[in-house]
C-alpha cells in the first residue's frame, strides 16, 4: 500500500496491546493490557518486503499492518503486540511512520501459544 491510506483499504479490526505491570519480565499476552478497543487497519503477509525477507526464510509468517497516525499510533514501540482474529502478534520491528503523520505501518509475527 503506498500513497494515502484510503478508508475503505482499512477493512480489518486489531486490537493494540501494551505491556501490563507484572511480575513477568519475559514476553507473554498474559501480561498485556488492551488499549482503545478495536481500531481499523489494513492486515496483509508481508511477503517481498526486504526488511522482513530474512525472517521469512526462516519460516516465519509475517504480516503488515496499517492503521490510521494518531496520538495513540505514535507511541507504539516493540513492546506492543497486536491481536487479530484471535490470535496475538507480537512487532518484529519499530513501527514505520506513513507519510507524513498519515500512518503507521506495524511488522508482526504470530506468537506460539
Amino acid at each position: 500500500m503506498s500513497g494515502k491510506l484510503r478508508a475503505g483499504a482499512l477493512d480489518r479490526r486489531v486490537e493494540l496491546l501494551k505491556p501490563g505491570m507484572g511480575q513477568d519480565t519475559g514476553y507473554t499476552t498474559r501480561n498485556m493490557s488492551e488499549v482503545a478497543g478495536s481500531r481499523r487497519a489494513s492486515v496483509k503477509p508481508a511477503m517481498g518486503r526486504e526488511k522482513v525477507q530474512g525472517l521469512q526464510l526462516a519460516g516465519k509468517a509475517v504480516l503488515s499492518i496499517w492503521m490510521r497516525s494518531d496520538a495513540l499510533t505514535r507511541t507504539i514501540d516493540e513492546t506492543w503486540s497486536v491481536r487479530f482474529e484471535g490470535d496475538d502478534y507480537s512487532l518484529v520491528a519499530p513501527p514505520i511512520e506513513v507519510g507524513r503523520r498519515e500512518g503507521v505501518e506495524l511488522l508482526v509475527e504470530r506468537v506460539q501459544a
